[in-house]
């Protein structure tokens, strides 16, 4: 869960894409941004965010590939 919200009701879209590359490019970091907001980006849940969790949401806006955000 993120904040209360279960990891499989969250919705994602092209806005997280845009946000996701600016938490790996430092514009957002834990400093100026909520944690919900970093756990959230790490799309493929390995503690990292990166730019392959932005090609994952870029390729599930294009309805090419599911994410699931369950943790194991």
């Amino acid at each position: 869960e993120a904040d209360g919200i279960p990891y499989n009701f969250i919705d994602i879209d092209g806005q997280d894409s845009a946000l996701i590359r600016a938490i790996e490019g430092g514009l957002l970091t834990a400093d100026n941004t909520i944690p919900a907001v970093l756990e959230a980006a790490d799309v493929n849940i390995d503690g990292q965010v990166t730019s392959i969790d932005a090609e994952d949401t870029d390729m599930s806006g294009l309805f090419l590939q599911t994410i699931g955000q369950n943790k194991a």
